[in-house]
């Protein structure tokens, strides 16, 4: 007896009489719904700390990448290309290149620039852009944060923000913070002793000076920068003259010379005997 359709019991007027249940072929039905979309959410469940690679572009000069295996020379004629998670990136002055790390991050250098990028060093941190020498670069962080090493010892923690940063023909940096969330700015380590990370709010416009430990913000953005972590200590530190290192292990300083003892002198008694009136002492 064949098995029979919704239909031929319809047309029987016997609905439900004869019908036989086919034996099932597929897998279950909830698998056929559950694994394609765990595998559709699987790539959103990536931890945001994961670096993934960049894409480089040249649009001006020459560039020079170094790979495993040489160094490759980069021009504006050259293909966009793959350059990695960990990388070196160098240009000299007039080169325009843009790196582009997806769903992250984006930079945009003007050489002459020296760029070393790299993985997270910590779980809190998504890339690591350390700037070894730097003509102008304009950053968009979109979604992972970014530690940034600039030239002069300064190093700054920026969430998704866009900026800009460039060399100033004296000697030191001026940086941008147009919009975004506040960034992180940390001082130079002076000798032993590190300051704590200054508060840069959007609309700020800072000049990094070499040597300084502070920057200087121009004076319509003084009040776009703030010291939340400061300490009262700082202050008496900087202004403390500091001290040589031991140069070997012998006290630096010169003992105290021992305080000398002083003679003692025998008390004298005063003399015993009569005195004016009859009475004794």
């Amino acid at each position: 007896k064949r098995p029979l359709r919704p239909a031929d019991h319809e047309a029987e007027g016997e609905p439900g009489e004869g019908f036989q249940r086919l034996p099932r072929t597929g897998p279950p039905i909830t698998d056929v719904v559950l694994l394609p979309l765990l595998f559709a959410l699987a790539p959103l469940q990536e931890p945001a700390s994961r670096a993934a690679p960049v894409r480089l572009e040249v649009h001006e000069g020459r560039a020079r990448l170094a790979l495993p295996d040489g160094v490759l020379e980069l021009t504006s004629a050259s293909p966009p290309r793959e350059a990695g998670v960990e990388g070196y990136l160098e240009g000299g002055a007039g080169t325009r290149v843009s790196l582009r790390w997806s769903r992250s991050a984006s930079l945009h250098l003007r050489g002459p620039f020296a760029l070393e990028w790299g993985g997270p060093p910590r779980k809190a941190d998504a890339l690591q852009w350390r700037f070894l020498q730097l003509g102008e670069g304009h950053l968009e962080i979109r979604r992972a944060p970014v530690r940034l090493e600039l030239p002069g010892g300064w190093v700054a923690r920026a969430e998704p923000c866009a900026g800009y940063v460039r060399a100033l023909p004296g000697g030191g940096l001026e940086l941008h913070l147009d919009a975004g969330a506040p960034l992180l700015l940390a001082p130079p380590a002076s000798g032993s002793r590190l300051r704590p990370p200054l508060t840069v709010l959007p609309g700020a416009r800072l000049r990094l000076s070499l040597g300084s430990r502070l920057p200087g913000a121009a004076a319509a953005t003084a009040g776009r920068v703030s010291a939340p972590f400061a300490r009262p200590e700082d202050e008496i530190l900087e202004r403390r003259p500091s001290t040589p290192p031991w140069g070997g292990f012998t006290w630096p300083w010169s003992e105290p010379a021992p305080p000398r003892a002083r003679p003692r002198t025998p008390a004298t008694s005063p003399p015993r005997g009569p005195v004016p009136g009859g009475q004794l002492r």
